[in-house]
């Protein structure tokens, strides 16, 4: 499984995915025409990517620089403790995205981004898409 999401009103770019190998999801990053930087950074980060999937169940990796991100599961199950893992992801994503965009410190602001997100990336890992 592997979908594009993006952040609200922020400008920030994520791909979700489910035990999709390195390849496939530079695959997927050029069949959907991301941006170049994209790609170019996918490279850049190959060894850490490929680290985290042989080590981690989970993991959010991010191109500060650029605003866009990887959110990366091994597996997915519709159960507490993989909505408990998803919501520690969201978590990482909304701490960057309000540091880049400067709202580190607006705590309703981060709580709707978080619910925002994590409804809309359960939504795509339920569906399988």
């Amino acid at each position: 499984m592997i979908d594009y999401i993006d952040c609200g009103i922020f400008r920030n770019e994520f791909v979700v995915s489910v035990g999709m190998s390195y390849n496939e999801i530079v695959n997927y990053i050029k069949k959907h025409k991301f941006d170049k930087r994209f790609i170019k950074w996918q490279v850049e980060e190959k060894e850490n990517f490929i680290m985290n999937i042989e080590n981690a169940p989970a993991f959010t990796l991010f191109n500060k620089k650029y605003a866009f991100g990887i959110v990366w599961f091994k597996t997915w199950k519709n159960n507490w403790e993989n909505y408990e893992c998803l919501l520690h992801e969201v978590s990482h994503i909304v701490d960057f995205v309000s540091c880049q965009k400067n709202f580190e410190y607006e705590s309703e602001a981060r709580a709707y981004l978080t619910e925002y997100l994590f409804h809309e990336i359960r939504v795509k890992l339920i569906k399988g898409k």
